[in-house]
């Protein structure tokens, strides 16, 4: 029970403000998004959602749980022992990434754009790993990196049917970057476990 508790409080920290952020959205809405549009973000949302999850980014609450030594940060690449299960499972993580991007709108279409885009998204979940005990590892950066550029080409695949469901009608400027946005600030100030689990102990 308590498992289900913290699981669904950990969703809606991060789903309240997307939800706000597409109630800002309204007019769009009434323009016309079409269902293909629609489902692309709100697939791209749960999928920001649930990349935070797995990587558990740290929150404000979590500063002050940070070991004597400080964090564990490895700036040099391959430097640690090889962990090819570890690196494979980075890549497919961002392969989502690389593939929704494009999906949503065509100017994201560029292999170059995505590679770049995925190596700063990949960093800046390391950066927030800082806040807690989680490592900070330049090698998961690079896995994610690769992984974000294998989701493009996996979007390449498909062009030509996804351009025919898209048309003209792409999602929102700028959304994407508000959905990784919102979705952090909304764990970042909201996800407290230790709170709830002080509720639930008096519970």
């Amino acid at each position: 029970m308590d498992t289900i508790l913290f699981g669904s409080y950990e969703v809606a920290a991060s789903v309240v403000p997307c939800l706000f952020l597409y109630g800002m959205k309204k007019k769009d809405r009434e323009k016309g998004m079409s269902f293909f549009t629609l489902a692309t973000s709100l697939l791209f949302a749960l999928y920001i959602i649930a990349v935070y999850h797995v990587t558990e980014v740290g929150t404000m609450y979590d500063v002050g749980c940070l070991p004597p030594e400080g964090p564990n940060i490895s700036l040099l690449p391959f430097s640690n022992d090889i962990d090819f299960v570890g690196y494979l499972l980075n890549i497919v993580m961002l392969m989502p990434f690389g593939f929704f991007l494009p999906c949503m709108r065509k100017v994201w279409d560029k292999p170059l754009r995505i590679t770049l885009m995925g190596a700063l998204f990949s960093t800046f979940i390391e950066t927030a790993q800082l806040f807690n005990h989680r490592a900070t590892d330049i090698d998961d950066v690079i896995m994610n990196t690769i992984g974000a550029y294998f989701g493009y080409l996996l979007y390449r695949v498909f062009r030509k049917k996804i351009q025919g469901m898209r048309k003209k009608q792409e999602c929102p400027a700028c959304l994407a970057f508000l959905i990784i946005v919102t979705g952090f600030a909304g764990r970042f100030l909201l996800y407290n476990t230790r709170e709830i689990a002080e509720l639930l102990y008096y519970f």
